[in-house]
């Protein structure tokens, strides 16, 4: 559903149907105009409660409002610089894990630190399938327990050609 922000007149796109899964709110903020309708749409059918905003700025007026779980930003989130908004994310909604989708030349060579020192709990390479981006999605919202091996846990951990896990 399309809806007009108050007193902002911009547009954003809301799912506003029953969540189906507890727990399952995400934030998508990308300007690409195919790939986060095309998720939106996919993970609704799943079960989640996607909100979409094509804009940095805006995604943060809404982020309180919203209460996502998780925040999928795209390397380009619309007005604003990727890790600046990541940044004024972490103000607004302190704690929300943030999954960063960028192409691999964006996120290849970065490693656990710099990941953790950008705030991103992950960083997924484009094109990503679906089903693997959900599946980090939910790990993420997995309580944390001493079962999991540090390498099934670090977001970091990479594949055996160096990119990053998804």
């Amino acid at each position: 559903m399309t809806t007009t922000h108050p007193g902002t007149g911009t547009v954003g796109q809301r799912d506003v149907r029953p969540m189906g899964q507890e727990g399952r709110r995400l934030l998508l903020v990308d300007s690409d105009p195919t790939f986060p309708r095309l998720l939106q749409a996919w993970l609704a059918g799943r079960g989640w409660r996607v909100d979409l905003e094509d804009s940095g700025r805006r995604a943060l007026a809404h982020a309180t409002a919203l209460s996502p779980t998780l925040v999928l930003a795209g390397l380009d989130p619309g007005g604003l610089d990727v890790f600046e908004f990541i940044a004024q994310l972490r103000r607004v909604v302190p704690g929300v894990p943030v999954v960063l989708c960028a192409p691999h030349a964006a996120v290849g060579s970065w490693d656990r630190e710099t990941l953790a020192a950008l705030g991103i709990a992950r960083a997924l390479v484009r094109p990503v399938r679906f089903l693997e981006l959900e599946r980090e999605l939910l790990r993420l919202l997995e309580p944390v327990s001493g079962t999991a091996s540090s390498a099934e846990s670090d977001p970091a951990t990479l594949r055996d050609d160096g990119s990053p896990r998804c």
